[in-house]
Order: C-alpha cells, then sequence, then structure tokens
C-alpha cells in the first residue's frame, strides 16, 4: 500500500485494500493470542515460582486460561469460515413443505429460533417478507442476517427441518 503508484489504479487499490483488511482480521487475533499465551506463560512461571501458594495469583491464572480458551475457540471458527461468502451477510429464506397448519406452525417457529440465535449473537435483523397463514404460522418469510460471518455460520442450515411431535400416551 506504500507504493505510489498503487493508488493511480483505483481497482487495483480497492482490491488491495480489501486483501490487507482480511490479512489484518486474522493476524490481529492471533498476534493478541500469542500475546496473551506468552503472558499466561510467565504467570505460571510466577505461581509455580512461590514457595506458598498464593490463592488469588492461582485463580487469575486459571481465569487466564479460561479466557486464552475462548479466544483459541474464536479463532479456529474463524480458520472454518474461509469460503469465499463465509464473512458475507445471510437471506434466510423459509418455507413449510407438506403438512398444512402444522408446518406453517413449524415454520413460524423456525423464524422465531433464527432470529433470537441472530439476536444473542450480535447480528441485526430485518424480516424482509412475512407471508402469514390463514389458520396459524406463516406461509413464507425471507429474513436478512447481517454482521460479519453470518452467512459462514448459517450456510449449514440449507435443506428440510422437521418437526416430530411425541405425545406422552403414544408409548402406551
Amino acid at each position: 500500500m506504500a507504493d505510489g503508484g498503487l493508488w493511480a489504479d483505483q481497482e487495483r487499490a480497492k482490491k488491495v485494500v480489501a486483501e490487507v483488511k482480511n490479512l489484518k482480521r486474522w493476524l490481529e487475533p492471533y498476534h493478541a493470542l500469542r500475546k496473551r499465551v506468552g503472558d499466561g506463560r510467565e504467570l505460571a512461571e510466577l505461581v509455580e515460582a512461590e514457595s506458598h501458594m498464593d490463592l488469588a495469583l492461582h485463580r487469575q491464572l486459571e481465569d487466564e486460561a479460561e479466557q486464552i480458551a475462548v479466544q483459541l475457540e474464536t479463532l479456529e471458527l474463524q480458520t472454518m469460515l474461509q469460503g469465499p461468502d463465509d464473512a458475507r451477510d445471510a437471506l434466510l429464506t423459509i418455507h413449510p413443505g407438506a403438512g398444512g397448519t402444522e408446518s406453517q406452525d413449524w415454520a413460524e417457529m423456525l423464524v422465531r429460533m433464527y432470529t433470537r440465535w441472530a439476536e444473542r449473537h450480535g447480528f441485526a435483523v430485518s424480516v424482509l417478507d412475512l407471508v402469514e397463514g390463514e389458520e396459524a404460522g406463516i406461509k413464507a418469510a425471507e429474513i436478512e442476517i447481517r454482521g460479519e460471518y453470518a452467512y459462514g455460520l448459517l450456510k449449514a442450515e440449507k435443506g428440510v427441518h422437521r418437526l416430530v411431535r411425541i405425545s406422552p400416551f403414544d408409548s402406551q
């Protein structure tokens, strides 16, 4: 990006800037995790060196290890989401199949479940289209889920989802 000639070609400059952003999205969390692991090792050495067991220091080390594990899981998830579209927003469409009111009711439950999941994970949710059923549930829904890696996290949800209701009297 320091090359002065880069900015003369706007299209090439956009591609280079996008690539740099993508690389930073990988490198910054990695370097932060490495630093944290190094700090954790130093803390572990300090705990080991103490002749008497300092309980507060030991708890601090355990907390640090837990936070490192969470950060590592996040980095591992990012590693799995490397597809060309994984970092994009998602468009989720739900259509009930055969089953009448029952399947329309199930489709409405799916809309609520996906909406709540997205909100809990910090995604912005917009209902673009919703067609109500005559008696209950919905006939169709289209939901936009915006946020980093929304598509990557939701792409495995394609296909047919079925609901089976089991009555307590079925086993008798």
